[in-house]
This record gives structure tokens, C-alpha cells and sequence, in this order.
């Protein structure tokens, strides 16, 4: 898991990022997908948080076939989890 703040910018409105699938994660916009040039199974997440705020997810998983969520169910239930602590 990997998190990144963008305290000055709300990235799901980044046209070069539109190819990920749209969401809202409690009620925030969101865009989630596998990015490319990264590892089978990879899953991104870009969350807005506030006024021109965001932060970004990345879930790496440990392999096709560790136990859990999937990496997009894993992005978005950590995002659900900042969200509730932010707002």
C-alpha cells in the first residue's frame, strides 16, 4: 500500500488520468484502475478529498494467490477509512 497526498490539487479531474474507471468512495469522486506499466493485479486509486484536494492509493498485491480482498476492494476500503478520519 502506498499513500500520497496532493494537498493542492484534486487529481480526479486530471484529463491524462480519465482512462480509470469513475466512483465515488463515501460520496467522494474517485477514479480507480489498474495503471499501466505496473505489476498484474495493481490497482490505483485517486480520491478526492476536499476543495482542490486529493490523495492517491496504490495496492500492490503480495500475489494472485494471497488470502483477502482484492487490491481495488483493499484501495477502496482504505480510502473509505482516510476519508472518515479527514472529514
Amino acid at each position: 500500500m502506498d499513500f500520497t497526498p496532493y494537498p493542492s490539487a484534486d487529481k480526479t479531474k486530471d484529463k491524462s488520468l480519465q482512462n480509470l474507471t469513475r466512483k465515488k468512495i463515501s460520496g467522494h469522486r474517485a477514479l480507480l484502475g489498474t495503471p499501466t506499466k505496473r505489476p498484474k493485479g495493481t490497482c490505483i486509486a485517486f480520491v478526492s478529498a476536499g476543495s482542490g484536494q486529493s490523495f492517491r492509493l496504490m495496492v500492490v498485491p503480495f500475489s494472485e494467490d494471497a488470502p483477502g480482498p482484492s487490491a481495488p476492494v483493499l484501495a477502496t476500503n482504505f480510502a473509505e477509512a482516510i476519508l472518515k478520519h479527514l472529514i
